[in-house]
């Protein structure tokens, strides 16, 4: 499956997210719930690895628990603060690239452009049968709801097949987001 270091935890995950920490303070309590968990399901985080914002709030806590957390940043930011154990890559698009292709399965929190960005490649190579990694998307305070509506758009508008709404699991709650996560690269793995 994914990386050899994935071998001592019950699974890899990589977490998209903001790197600001949002109006909202829910946001980052939901952040670091995120990572707490992640911890104390003995998952390898993998991120961005910036200490700021909801993927700093989430892999802190992952830390503080005990955890491991695995930080993809590209060499254009070594300069700059970074938190976990760092790999440095040449550019952007490797991170991205690594970061999809090192996790079993993958967590987006609320963000804007980057983890948008993020999210739909993810989601488009999940519709182009690219990988099969379970998603999971943290619809704290509903802050995702107008994205599912652009999709049910898409769908309804025939630019989508309606089967693309089943390739990702939403919910509100980190640990039943978390458990479904570990469920699904179980049962993958079983069925393998």
């Amino acid at each position: 499956s994914a990386s050899r270091m994935s071998e001592q935890f019950a699974c890899s995950v990589t977490v998209f997210g903001g790197n600001s920490d949002g109006n909202n303070p829910i946001y980052v309590e939901a952040a670091k719930g995120v990572g707490k968990y992640l911890a104390e399901r003995h998952c390898l985080v993998i991120c961005g690895g910036k200490p700021s914002g909801l993927i700093g709030a989430m892999g802190s806590a992952a830390l503080a628990n005990g955890g491991k957390v695995k930080a993809i940043v590209p060499a254009i930011f070594r300069d700059l603060e970074t938190f976990g154990d760092v790999v440095y890559v040449d550019s952007l698009a490797t991170r991205k690239e690594k970061l999809i292709a090192e996790c079993d399965a993958l967590i987006v929190l609320p963000g804007g452009n980057g983890t948008m960005d993020e999210f739909f490649e993810v989601f488009l190579g999940l519709q182009l049968k690219l990988w099969r990694k379970p998603l999971a998307i943290l619809n704290t305070a509903g802050y995702y709801d107008h994205l599912f509506k652009l999709i049910d758009q898409m769908i309804e508008e025939g630019f989508a097949a309606p089967e693309i709404r089943a390739s990702f699991f939403v919910s509100n709650d980190h640990v039943i987001l978390v458990d479904t996560v570990i469920r699904t690269v179980e049962s993958q793995s079983s069925s393998n």
